[in-house]
């Protein structure tokens, strides 16, 4: 299954986690994600980004 069907069907079945990110980092990528509008939202980056390494690792 492709990263983009994956992300649809994981989309609508989310869970509250809490990360610490540097202020500096986090305002560079909210910044960067708002230029790009590859991505709706910082969540969407997020899940994108751990569905691809899960991909990488074998585990999809």
């Amino acid at each position: 299954m492709s990263i983009e069907k994956l992300a649809k069907f994981f989309r609508n079945k989310t869970k509250i986690i809490s990360i610490k990110l540097n202020p500096e980092l986090l305002k560079l990528l909210d910044e960067t994600l708002k230029e790009d509008k590859e991505y709706s939202s910082r969540n969407e980056f997020f899940e994108r980004c751990i569905l691809k390494y899960l991909e990488e690792k074998g585990k999809l």
